[in-house]
């Protein structure tokens, strides 16, 4: 086997199909050598895959002087064992029910020694770049990680069990994974087998299942198609002697390299489930939900974006990469940016807000990422988008009804107060728009820009009342709103009290908006507050009795999917705001860490950047704060005091004492506030102890 699942659903542009160039040299040998494939055609477009219409295979490999191409002299035949599944899973999944019937099967044909004689020549159906399939992308992802065939955990129960009746069997997976299941039997012919997970059945309708209808003998079969789901249901007839039965992970080739524990074992087990939910939903795209519809929607990608820098390694930058030029490369309605891409419809789906968070997550992932290509590439797009936006004559505030869009979503649960929150979301991203125009020295844009912020944030003051900011219109006041304005930089200091009370006592918003509130709290150095409201929120989701190994798309269980990343805030504000590890400049070419600790009392993190791994210890006692850090690039320490005077060690040296810091060669002391003293170090290991005096 050179690639079990070759080729990504199609879709960056509106007519455009992905390639893979693949390296055969390990498995040529000299003499005759058979290059077999297995092709499926899904003929279908939905929210994930744009088809072409037309099924084909292009091959070309270069040999020595000569290529191989596949022309009409390569030889074809319709797998007789794969057949139709009447049921088809819900209309959002392009994928479709595999249904294997082992009596038509056709034994050994990707063998040297297979006989092809009767399979029928190819047809040409056109040359490459040709229509219906398009421009030609080469595949800007890794090929999925295989990580090799396992049992199940609790297999040894079922080995050389023949069942004895129809059963159902429930196989243990350690975590929601994506994974192929496999099978080992010994039976008659005729037996029907399913298999389907326990994230089969949605309210949306059903995900994908497995169907094998047993030859005589023994025999063993692996699933082409990948589902997820932690425990795996085998529907067995009587008569079936069970040999082995397995599953094979697969998923996008990245490393979990991102930890972060404490002494609290909540934050450790909800960080271990973001990151765990962040994996589960990437594989050709960013996703939603793996079981429902595997589409990219804007605002989950947007989190599961700043997740993976905290979670993952570098190669899930290709990943995001990929998503914003999909996103760019269906742009079509009057520089509209489509919510969901490949859109089915030619583009009925625009949700403004998630919109704005997609450009606002392009600027975050130049700040930790540095690319400055990446900017330059996106920069005139989602200028273009923000200049859609108009401003009102009756309130100084922008407004989006002459653009292209179906929904008006904020967010899907509560009371959305959407013209407040709109406007913050706006100012956001305006905000960050114009420092890319600063980066990429675009002075005319960033002039127009800033006065464009003044005169809004002017205007937003408007919103203001004793309880937050409110339209006077809206039923109450809108936690999500009050959270955008601390964020955004719409609410200054003097405003801090009162959105606090709002943040600690309203609980209108799902997982997906939960991230900013949390964001807020912390910007307004209230972290203890936002630990509280961390566990208050997601209790039912750690503890309850529907906990799994993933974060929910909605606080009740009973409604929607168990495995979405939007709801991975938590994962992103216990690194960033509580570790405190952050790009202080773009590219982590200087890092910032300033522990928070709230109520806890050891932090121990680990952040995978493109300069390398950030790694932080940090433990206070009564009369001590330590903290051990290894970091790839200069960095900004922020070491808290212990007292009105404290006295700081480095690396066994005084850098700061009675008030007044001490000059090393190593350390630049930079400047204190109440809770504070910063230093700059370059690159190393440090051991910082600081002490009452």
């Amino acid at each position: 086997m050179v690639i079990r699942e070759g080729a990504v659903k199609r879709g960056e542009t509106m007519n455009s199909t992905y390639y893979d160039e693949v390296d055969l040299t390990k498995h040529l040998k000299e003499g005759q050598n058979t290059i077999a494939i297995l092709v499926w055609y899904w003929g279908d477009t939905s929210i994930s895959h744009n088809s072409s219409g037309q099924g084909a295979l292009l091959f070309q490999a270069k040999m020595g002087d000569h290529y191989l191409i596949s022309d009409e002299t390569w030889k074809v035949f319709r797998h007789p064992a794969y057949l139709q599944d009447k049921l088809r899973p819900n209309g959002r999944l392009i994928e479709y029910n595999v249904y294997y019937d082992a009596t038509l099967a056709s034994e050994n044909w990707y063998t040297q020694d297979f006989d092809d004689e009767t399979w029928a020549n190819s047809t040409v159906l056109g040359t490459a770049g040709t229509q219906p399939w398009g421009e030609l992308i080469e595949r800007n992802i890794p090929q999925f990680k295989d990580f090799g065939l396992k049992e199940y955990e609790n297999m040894a129960q079922y080995k050389d069990y023949t069942t004895k009746k129809k059963e159902t069997l429930e196989l243990k997976i350690p975590y929601n994974a994506q994974f192929t299941p496999y099978l080992k039997i010994n039976a008659p012919a005729g037996k029907k087998i399913t298999i389907k997970t326990d994230f089969y059945e949605n309210i949306n309708g059903d995900s994908v299942k497995c169907t094998y209808l047993t030859k005589t003998g023994e025999q063993e079969f692996e699933s082409p198609a990948w589902m997820n789901g932690e425990n795996v249901y085998y529907e067995i007839p009587a008569g079936v002697k069970i040999l082995s039965l397995g599953y094979r992970e697969s998923g996008y080739d990245t490393e979990m390299t991102g930890k972060f524990e404490s002494d609290d074992a909540f934050f450790n087990k909800i960080w271990q489930m973001g990151n765990r939910t962040l994996y589960v939903n990437m594989r050709d795209s960013y996703m939603d939900c793996p079981n429902r519809e595997r589409a990219q929607w804007m605002g989950d990608m947007t989190l599961e974006m700043l997740e993976a820098m905290y979670g993952l390694d570098t190669s899930a930058y290709d990943l995001y990469e990929k998503g914003i030029r999909t996103t760019i490369g269906w742009i079509q309605n009057e520089h509209v940016f489509l919510t969901v891409v490949p859109d089915s419809e030619e583009g009925v789906l625009h949700l403004p807000l998630q919109a704005l968070a997609g450009v606002h997550s392009m600027y975050q992932y130049y700040q930790y990422t540095g690319k400055r290509e990446f900017l330059e590439y996106v920069y005139p797009y989602v200028k273009n988008y923000l200049n859609l936006w108009y401003v009102r004559e009756d309130s100084g505030l922008v407004d989006n009804s002459n653009m292209y869009y179906i929904w008006e979503w904020g967010d899907s649960s509560g009371n959305v107060d959407y013209e407040a929150l709109e406007n913050a979301w706006y100012y956001l991203t305006l905000s960050e728009v114009s420092k890319m125009a600063d980066i990429l020295g675009y002075e005319e844009d960033k002039q127009e820009f800033g006065n464009r912020l003044q005169n809004l944030k002017q205007n937003y003051q408007k919103l203001w009342t004793e309880e937050g900011y409110k339209t006077p219109n809206a039923e109450k006041i809108d936690e999500r709103t009050n959270a955008l304005a601390v964020i955004s930089g719409l609410a200054d200091s003097d405003k801090y009290d009162t959105i606090t009370n709002i943040l600690t006592t309203s609980y209108d918003s799902t997982p997906y908006m939960e991230k900013y509130i949390l964001e807020a709290l912390c910007q307004m150095n209230k972290i203890e507050e936002a630990g509280e409201r961390i566990k208050y929120r997601y209790d039912e989701m750690v503890n309850g009795p529907e906990s799994c190994s993933t974060l929910w798309e909605n606080w009740d269980a009973s409604v929607n999917t168990k495995n979405h990343a939007w709801a991975g805030g938590p994962m992103i504000v216990l690194s960033q705001y509580f570790a405190g590890i952050e790009p202080l400049e773009a590219g982590y070419n200087v890092i910032s860490i300033k522990p928070q600790f709230g109520k806890l009392s050891k932090i121990k993190s680990q952040v995978t950047t493109i300069k390398g791994d950030i790694k932080l210890e940090a433990q206070r006692k009564e009369n001590a704060i330590s903290i051990k850090m290894e970091v790839p690039a200069k960095t900004r320490i922020a070491v808290p005091k212990i007292s009105e005077k404290s006295n700081i060690m480095l690396n066994g040296k005084v850098i700061f004492k009675s008030g007044k810091p001490k000059k090393r060669k190593n350390v630049k002391y930079d400047s204190e506030d109440e809770q504070y003293i910063y230093f700059y170090v370059e690159s190393g290991n440090y051991e910082i102890e600081c002490m009452k005096e």
